[in-house]
């Protein structure tokens, strides 16, 4: 279940997520929680944005826990982004997401130690007519672009 809100103040965006999945060996869901502030700045050659939020993240299985344990972390991730259109068909868009503060305190040994990520993004969007394609391509923790450790997203859209 993934539950969000965002509401605009002054020049500011606020959001809010709560996500709760069930976890594939069948045990307690893990659970985040995210509170956060966003804004955005056009220009003539594209769109800044940048992003502050809390996220507080319950009950992960030990394989996305922090060295293979399961546990809870807190992060406070700051991003960092720039999109801009290259032509009538094209907009290229790329981020950088760095956490301020990252703690993970493991449930079986009870050990606190640091959590703090780094994360690159880059993506881009493809229009024709009514049809937009948007891809993107992300590292996971603390990785590069250029290893196996990547998130990917495609999606398209079709305005009647």
């Amino acid at each position: 279940m993934q539950l969000g809100a965002t509401m605009a103040m002054g020049d500011h965006t606020l959001f809010a997520e709560y996500d709760s999945e069930v976890n594939a060996d069948g045990g307690d869901a893990t659970t985040t929680l995210t509170l956060g502030a966003a804004r955005t700045h056009s220009t003539d050659s594209g769109m800044w944005f940048y992003d502050i939020s809390l996220v507080q993240t319950t009950d992960e299985t030990a394989t996305t826990g922090v060295n293979g344990e399961a546990g809870d972390r807190m992060r406070l991730p700051v991003t960092i982004g720039f999109e801009t259109k290259a032509t009538s068909w094209l907009t290229w868009r790329a981020s950088i997401q760095q956490s301020l503060y990252g703690s993970f305190e493991g449930t079986t040994s009870g050990n606190e130690t640091s959590a703090r990520t780094a994360n690159l993004g880059v993506g881009a969007s493809l229009t024709w007519g009514s049809l937009r394609v948007d891809g993107s391509v992300a590292s996971q923790t603390n990785s590069t672009l250029g290893s196996n450790n990547l998130l990917s997203n495609v999606s398209a859209v079709y305005t009647f």
